[in-house]
């Protein structure tokens, strides 16, 4: 399970890492016919994002955790499909910022999710090795 969910974290880090280059790409003024690979790409962060909560909860993190980074995905994917609408005109810049900040957050809550997977493993084998099997047994 640890090597899909690094597998997922890294995927979904990728695509957050070519979003912010597209982004800031697009921001400069460059690039505006990248504006659907953009929001296509941004697509598929989200996806990423909520498939690594789902792995997570399987994984035994906290159903509640995972769900609050689920509901950052949804908040993400929906204020970006909406954002040309929204103030447009000189001050849109704002929108862009808060945009590039929803990214951002998505990114480390998800980043932190996964992190909870290996201490809640750790306190696991922990307790295996209180109460170890006893031996001659078996085989």
């Amino acid at each position: 399970m640890s090597r899909v969910i690094f597998i997922t974290r890294t995927v979904t880090g990728l695509l957050f890492l070519s979003q912010l280059v597209l982004g800031i790409v697009m921001w400069t003024g460059h690039g505006r016919s990248l504006m659907q690979v953009h929001m296509s790409l941004g697509a598929l962060f989200v996806l990423a994002v909520w498939t690594l909560s789902a792995i997570c909860v399987r994984a035994g993190v906290s159903r509640t955790a995972a769900f609050g980074v689920a509901s950052v995905g949804v908040i993400v994917l929906l204020f970006g499909m909406a954002q040309a609408r929204i103030l447009p005109g000189s001050q849109h810049w704002v929108v862009q910022v808060l945009h590039l900040l929803l990214g951002f957050t998505a990114m480390a809550v998800a980043g932190r999710l996964t992190t909870m997977v290996p201490a809640r493993a750790r306190r696991a084998a922990g307790s295996r090795e209180a109460h170890p099997e006893p031996v001659g047994r078996g085989a």
